[in-house]
């Protein structure tokens, strides 16, 4: 196995064309079908389209590639987005690795404050990235503790229940695809992100030691956790929600979605969702999926309406204060 780099984005591309407190990060691996959904979609979003955020974009290698796949990603890429900024990898991060070292650089090092994470298996809406921007302003009034925002969900609502929760956000436990996550979640977050990645993932992404990383999560959530805001400031939730809690950590997955929930939970901060979704997760093969059980989990039942007036929505409805049903 290759040896890791560390690097100093900023140094290596200096001070942004695109100035922006917001930064936007795509992560990608050998799936060029899907890595152009993906960058389709995005551009159909003005803040991409009309070069309002920078794009960073972490390529990673298959290592039994050469290589070909990452400059395929990286030649569609300058095409479709010119201002896109692309980090090539010389050896396989595994996804782990990749995904972390992009919001190192990002709200470590470039200083940004704060960045969307899109993967290349999550087809976001046309007004996805305007909405996590309206959801975080309305956050930033009301709430202390909400860290990450995205606007994916694992929502087979019907047409009329879709209607009656359109406005509806809370806090749970969906895959982390498409997040918008604070420089100030990170900065909690980081000390503990590294321990894992130094101490889980110096092998291939795949060989990670579940039975060992599972109890560091539970260790880590034994030794105490913070609370950062103990007045109406505090984004509510539902007694549902608190069991549900109490049953993920029961027998958690260990990748790096799992590491995120954990340290979130660990630094007192909130992920936050809507119950209607606003992108489609493609991913039918990949490291975590297979095309039966991408079936059998009802992705390929998922639809993704666009909801133009996501664009000028302000106000949202917390999960709980209003007739609802968490997905």
């Amino acid at each position: 196995m290759g040896k890791f780099v560390d690097y100093n984005l900023k140094e290596l591309v200096g001070e942004p064309v695109i100035k922006s407190d917001t930064a936007i990060a795509l992560i990608a691996y050998d799936r060029i079908g899907y890595f152009q959904e993906v960058v389709d979609a995005l551009l159909k979003n003005p803040a991409v389209r009309d070069a309002k955020f920078p794009v960073y974009a972490f390529i990673d290698v298959n290592p039994e590639d050469n290589g070909n796949m990452v400059e395929e990603h990286v030649d569609l890429l300058k095409k479709k987005i010119p201002h896109a900024v692309c980090i090539k990898r010389k050896i396989n991060y595994g996804c782990g690795r990749n995904i972390i070292d992009a919001r190192v650089q990002l709200l470590s090092n470039m200083d940004y404050q704060w960045a969307f994470i899109f993967e290349d298996d999550m087809v976001p809406s046309p007004s996805y990235i305007q909405f996590c921007l309206n959801v975080r302003d309305w956050v930033q009034e009301n709430y202390d503790d909400v860290g990450i925002i995205q606007g994916w969900n694992k929502c087979l609502l019907d047409a009329k229940e879709k209607k009656a929760q359109i406005a509806t956000i809370g806090p749970g436990f969906a895959n982390l695809w498409g997040y918008l996550m604070s420089r100030k979640c990170w900065q909690s977050l980081q000390p503990y992100v590294l321990d894992y990645q130094r101490l889980f993932l110096r092998t291939t992404y795949r060989l990670r030691s579940d039975k060992k990383i599972r109890a560091w999560f539970q260790g880590l959530l034994a030794s105490g956790c913070t609370t950062r805001s103990e007045d109406e400031r505090a984004f509510p939730v539902t007694e549902e929600h608190i069991r549900k809690t109490e049953r993920f950590w029961d027998t958690p997955a260990t990748g790096q979605d799992a590491l995120t929930l954990c340290t979130l939970q660990k630094t007192g901060w909130r992920f936050l969702y809507p119950i209607v979704n606003r992108g489609l997760y493609i991913g039918r093969e990949g490291i975590h999926m297979l095309p039966a059980s991408y079936e059998n989990h009802g992705y390929g039942k998922m639809t993704c309406d666009e909801l133009s007036a996501d664009v000028d929505r302000r106000e949202f409805i917390p999960l709980g204060q209003a007739p609802s049903r968490e997905t």
